[in-house]
């Protein structure tokens, strides 16, 4: 995985926005933890872009899950926030619909790719998928979702995690990733993948075409370093993530103080 420049200062320097959810509230904390910039954005008015508390730059990264993104009273924002920060960010995309498997698949499934086409990375447990399309396998559902705009998706489930990318690249962690139903462990899974985007220089406008011709490896970064984030934080029993926590897990030597 290439490594970040220091004299990318914008790179540097640019926040994650993190779209206002309890999923969103964890991603915001894990990335936080990990000296990442980080700001949760909340809806102004119906139907106007998400903003941080403190008025910022652009971002490098947005954090969009399904919770907001199909309640009827923030869907408008969502979408309206995708627009506004889409063009020169990296869309991370969380399909998460434990409070939406009701009713008919059909309800919701336009809005889910709606969504999707317009996100550079999907994350969706296979539950989720294969509940969105009955009878097709979760890994065919993302890469049928690969053909419509996103360069990585990211499938896990209690086997571990599953990634491939536009052009075909796959990665699998058998013990990666597992989806534990805890909020708090799913968004440092989240959150970990992006900390490997972001030490990769593979968020933003500039990298979105990077993402979507990853070699395997680059893939097995990402699903390794979220699955790692994911661990610590069944473990800790809710204490914060630290980045030495997580160069240990990975076992990056660390060096005496």
């Amino acid at each position: 995985l290439p490594t970040l420049s220091l004299t990318d200062r914008r790179a540097l320097d640019a926040p994650a926005y993190v779209y206002e959810s309890e999923l969103g509230a964890r991603v915001a904390r894990a990335l936080e933890s990990l000296d990442r910039p980080t700001a949760t954005i909340t809806p102004a008015q119906p139907g106007r872009p998400a903003r941080p508390a403190t008025p910022g730059g652009h971002p490098l990264v947005l954090h969009i899950d399904s919770a907001p993104a199909l309640a009827p009273a923030t869907e408008a924002s969502v979408d309206a926030t995708v627009r506004a920060y889409g063009p020169g960010a990296t869309v991370v995309y969380s399909v998460d619909l434990t409070d939406h498997r009701v009713g008919a698949p059909d309800e919701v499934r336009d809005r889910v790719e709606s969504l999707v086409s317009r996100s550079d990375v999907v994350l969706v447990t296979a539950a989720d998928a294969e509940w969105l399309y009955p009878g097709l396998a979760a890994q065919d559902v993302a890469r049928g979702w690969l053909g419509s705009g996103p360069g990585v998706a990211i499938v896990t489930s209690a086997e571990g995690a599953w990634a491939s990318n536009a052009v075909g690249s796959v990665a699998t962690a058998p013990r990666a990733g597992v989806p534990t139903g805890q909020t708090e462990v799913d968004g440092a899974f989240v959150a970990g993948v992006i900390d490997a985007m972001w030490k990769g220089a593979l968020l933003g406008v500039e990298s979105r075409p990077d993402l979507r011709t990853l070699v395997w490896w680059s893939l097995q970064e990402l699903i390794d370093h979220g699955g790692a984030a994911a661990a610590i934080t069944a473990r800790s029993e809710g204490k914060a993530l630290s980045r030495a926590e997580l160069q240990t897990e990975r076992g990056i030597p660390q060096l005496a103080s």
